[in-house]
């Protein structure tokens, strides 16, 4: 199982940092859960998440 752990940092003070871990078969499976969740985040800001956050990659398992 691949492992992919994201630290999300907040830019934006009305927001708090997080930590996300993606799980799947393989690193794409994972890079791709990625993608829907940042698509999620920044659902409602023109910018999406790069108003909010600054991904930082923790951790990356194949």
């Amino acid at each position: 199982m691949a492992r992919l752990k994201i630290r999300y940092n907040a830019i934006d003070p009305y927001y708090s940092t997080q930590v996300q871990i993606f799980i799947g078969e393989t690193l794409d499976a994972c890079e791709a859960q990625q993608a829907e969740f940042e698509e999620w985040l920044g659902r409602n800001h023109p910018a999406g998440i790069m108003s909010i956050y600054c991904p930082e990659i923790l951790e990356e398992r194949p």
